[in-house]
Parts: structure tokens; sequence; C-alpha cells
């Protein structure tokens, strides 16, 4: 699953956030309420790296990496 695939699911059921945590699935806020994307897959560090990375110029992977 790519960011853009989230991004555009996230829209379709009008979530207001995505939440990617390492060790847990992916999440949409939706009306207040916690949902788990679909398939329900386990997020590695290596995961989220790959999905965010190819969004960030240097300077923001820079930052991600130190700031968490």
């Amino acid at each position: 699953m790519t960011m853009q695939d989230i991004f555009k699911l996230s829209v379709k059921k009008g979530a207001s956030d995505i939440h990617l945590v390492v060790d847990a699935p992916a999440l949409l806020r939706v009306d207040g309420e916690l949902v788990p994307v679909e398939p329900k897959k386990v997020l590695s560090k290596k995961d989220i790296e790959q999905m965010v990375f190819p969004l960030l110029n240097e300077e923001q992977k820079k930052r991600f990496i130190a700031e968490k």
C-alpha cells in the first residue's frame, strides 16, 4: 500500500487524520473513531519509511529521522 492509496481512502471515507505507527496497522480517524486501513497489515519502520520518504525532500527526511 502506498501513501497515495491511503490518501485516496481517507478522502473517500472522510477521514480527518492518518495515523502511522511502527508495529501497528495504519489507522484513519473517521467521525472521531480510529478505523484500521484494510488489509490490517502491521507496519514496520521500513514499511513506513518506504511509504513516506518518496513524499519528502532530503531536508524533510533528515528532520523526520532526527525528530521522529
